[in-house]
């Protein structure tokens, strides 16, 4: 077998050449990482093409922004502009447990990212705070949450469309909020008999629930971020309704829905917002 020959020792002046030919000016593309760090941010913002959102969620009919999408478009970008995003500190709320339709337990937890945006040339920096859930039956809740906080980061950061529908559009919040300031008394625990009766009948007799409550149900999911497996176990432990997950869950989830009457769909929708609201009292 042939021995490689060790290579000769570089003199200083010929490490400082290979230093200079790497990270010559003309390596740097200047169309892109020119300027300061929040010139080359705006240029980005330019640069960026008119994101359709390729994620769907059937049951709830909305689609969102993925993961993949946003890092596609951003990562070349943040490249060619020379500029970095990392996390500075990390802090976890803690999590809340729900029981699945399953018997088993899942896991939602919140945690708190502040991000910090470097410039690879000048190296100025600032920062900015964002948000992630991620629900788990395992251990990947935080894992998910930390992908949620940095994609939310950069969807903001660089404008990128929205992954939920506008805000202005969310109509329960207003409505729910308006309760509040008119002096309404906020839910303070869970009591499934004292729940609400939603869409009863005169005479005492409840009907089905409405296309309009499953949708509220399904708003209410996307704002506490839960999964089939975790909002059967809600629904399992507010109605006892027990749901057998199939190939297709979001459908075998509004098939249990459907077959609800008022006063469980009532039930439901109280519980739901009050688990909304707790959480929202925390992140204060």
């Amino acid at each position: 077998m042939a021995t490689r020959k060790a290579a000769a020792p570089v003199e200083d002046d010929g490490l400082v050449d290979i230093a200079e030919e790497i990270f010559k000016d003309e390596k740097i593309d200047t169309d892109w990482a020119s300027g300061g760090l929040y010139v080359r941010i705006a240029r980005i913002i330019e640069s960026l093409p008119d994101i359709k959102p390729k994620g769907t969620n059937k049951f709830f009919n909305y689609q969102y922004i993925t993961d993949k999408q946003v890092l596609g478009v951003l990562r070349p970008r943040l490249s060619r502009a020379r500029i970095i995003i990392v996390p500075e500190t990390v802090r976890e709320y803690g999590w809340e447990t729900l029981p699945t339709a399953k018997g088993g337990v899942s896991y939602t937890t919140k945690i708190e990212v502040v991000w910090r945006v470097v410039d690879g040339i000048a190296g100025e920096s600032f920062t900015g705070m964002s948000l992630g859930y991620g629900d788990d039956s395992g251990d990947k809740g935080a894992n998910k949450a930390f992908t949620a906080a940095l994609k939310n980061f950069l969807l903001k950061l660089f404008e990128i469309g929205g992954d939920t529908d506008d805000l202005e559009a969310d109509e329960e919040t207003d409505k729910r909020a308006a309760s509040r300031e008119s002096g309404s008394r906020r839910v303070s625990s869970v009591k499934v008999e004292d729940a609400p009766e939603v869409d009863v009948e005169r005479g005492g007799k409840a009907v089905h629930a409405t296309e309009t409550q499953i949708q509220r149900v399904g708003q209410y999911a996307r704002d506490l971020k839960l999964d089939p497996e975790a909002l059967g176990g809600v629904i399992l432990k507010v109605v006892g309704v027990s749901i057998t997950f199939g190939d297709e869950p979001w459908v075998n989830i509004k098939n249990a829905l459907e077959g609800m009457t008022g006063v469980q769909i009532g039930k439901l929708i109280a519980a739901l917002d009050e688990i909304l609201q707790s959480v929202s009292s925390d992140a204060e």
